[in-house]
């Protein structure tokens, strides 16, 4: 039982790590105003359909940016979300 709460304690550790690296990779949105129409969604459907300024975007849109273009710790993140859900 001690090694399963260790195990999940890793688990979580390295799917934060991985959620702030993939938050990180996705900021740059910011500097991408073409995407803006594309990938900023979730701001396209609160500010009701277009991103005028880069204040505008939504900080999941990062994660969408992040999946889009830098797949590695998005996708590392479900798998040990995956791993921490079965586990």
């Amino acid at each position: 039982m001690k090694n399963k709460s260790l195990i999940l304690a890793v688990l979580v550790l390295f799917i934060m790590m991985t959620a702030i690296f993939s938050w990180y990779e996705g900021s740059g949105l910011m500097d991408d105003p073409h995407q803006w129409e594309y990938t900023a969604l979730i701001s396209g459907w609160m500010d009701d359909g277009e991103v005028l300024g880069k204040s505008e975007i939504s900080q999941f849109d990062f994660f969408l940016y992040a999946i889009k273009f830098h797949p590695l710790f998005p996708s590392s993140m479900m798998v040990f979300f995956s791993f921490c859900c079965f586990s």
